[in-house]
């Protein structure tokens, strides 16, 4: 959608050894649903010429599948283990040295525009300082909001003073990257390079008529979508729908969901705490991962040594594996705030104060 757009500005930078960066991800969409990935349904023309002209990480894997705790990874370079950010809709702790204080000790301007999802309530502003994560230069961001005809975004106006701005009305996505387009206009003609993170929220759900553009809507109403092979009417038993949500102010930390995994090109080891059950896929013949092979004699061998790899991981991060509840009443203050996490407290800053479920 903005590509176009933002390449022009990214051949501008002024210092050819330190040149403008800028990331752009979109909420729950898959490598594979794309374009130039061979997504014959997909109309993405203008991530498809950013793909062609950019540099594609094929290998990259996402830490989690949850929103919060792949951001608190994606901002620290950091295991969930070492973050402490094992779930939604709780508060990151500040005292990390993010990707954008790396950039501003580097001489770089950081600027973020669009969803944040590391703190306790969504339309919590997120103030300057340590919250903030290093993007000093230009903010406007917000927690967590999904409905795109009724977006918002907190800033600063000219004396510094934090104000929310709603764009109700008006399709949220295209706002963020007008306001991404025009801090970027401005960015280029300092003297530093700048650094700019563009998180939108589609295709994020709900996923209805009236939370999509209407052209967009238009173009796949007569579209039939299958089911893919692996897809199952009956949820895995293992699998943890809801823990990751907030009921009534509480936050269900749910036991008996929890597993670790690991894996590569090949193959892709996972284990539960509930039970102990091991699975092994065969991604190279199996990439739907639908035949778990691990009771299979012939991956014997390839069993102990993905398991034997992810135990070494495992103790690397001083990651012991306890059941969910475990991590809510040790790692976290207050119910909704971060106070430690594998490597013990976090300092010298301290946790924030939880705004949900507080007495007013």
């Amino acid at each position: 959608m903005a590509t176009a757009l933002l390449s022009p500005v990214l051949l501008s930078a002024a210092d050819k050894e330190r040149p403008n960066l800028v990331f752009v991800f979109a909420d729950q969409m898959r490598a594979d649903v794309l374009g130039y990935a061979g997504d014959t349904k997909a109309i993405t023309p203008n991530i498809d010429n950013f793909a062609h002209d950019a540099m594609n990480f094929s290998s990259a894997l996402s830490v989690s599948p949850v929103s919060a705790p792949y951001r608190s990874s994606l901002f620290t370079g950091k295991y969930i283990s070492s973050t402490g950010m094992v779930i939604n809709e709780i508060n990151m702790n500040p005292n990390h040295r993010t990707l954008a204080n790396v950039l501003n000790d580097n001489g770089y301007n950081c600027g973020y525009i669009g969803k944040m999802h590391l703190n306790d309530t969504h339309t919590r502003p997120i103030k300057k300082g340590p919250e903030r994560m290093g993007f000093d230069h230009y903010w406007a961001g917000y927690s967590f909001n999904h409905m795109s005809y009724n977006a918002f975004y907190y800033t600063d106006d000219e004396n510094g003073q934090e104000v929310k701005v709603s764009l109700k009305g008006k399709y949220g996505p295209e706002e963020f990257t007008t306001l991404a387009c025009d801090y970027m206009e401005r960015a280029s003609k300092e003297d530093k390079p700048f650094a700019m993170f563009l998180s939108w929220n589609p295709p994020h759900d709900p996923w209805k008529q009236g939370n999509t553009d209407p052209d967009c809507y238009a173009r796949f109403k007569d579209t039939e979508f299958s089911l893919p092979e692996n897809f199952k009417e009956a949820p895995d038993p293992y699998m943890d729908r809801y823990s990751q949500e907030f009921f009534d102010g509480h936050t269900a930390w749910k036991d008996g969901f929890e597993w670790r995994a690991v894996r590569d090109h090949k193959f892709l080891y996972a284990k539960y705490l509930r039970d102990g059950k091991e699975v092994l896929f065969d991604l190279k013949k199996d990439p739907g991962q639908m035949n778990d092979v691990a009771g299979n004699p012939k991956y014997r061998r390839t069993l102990e040594s993905y398991r034997d790899r992810m135990n070494l991981k495992m103790a690397e991060l001083n990651d012991e594996f306890k059941p969910c509840t475990w991590y809510r009443d040790h790692w976290i203050y207050k119910g909704f705030s971060i106070k430690e996490a594998a490597h013990g407290e976090f300092g010298p800053l301290p946790p924030m104060e939880p705004m949900r479920g507080q007495k007013k």
